[in-house]
């Protein structure tokens, strides 16, 4: 799991870079990825 998150967060960070219009939708979406991961983990851990 986590080289899965640290490979999305890197195609997200390079869609970033790539261009402008889908691609920072794209960019967003990959990069909400981890974060939803690790919000939903640390919300079971403080259960």
């Amino acid at each position: 799991m986590p080289v899965f998150l640290a490979v999305i967060t890197i195609a997200g960070l390079l869609l970033a870079i790539m261009g402008t219009g889908v691609w920072h939708y794209l960019s967003w979406i990959a990069l909400f990825v981890p974060v939803f991961v690790m919000t939903r983990h640390s919300i079971k851990f403080f259960r």
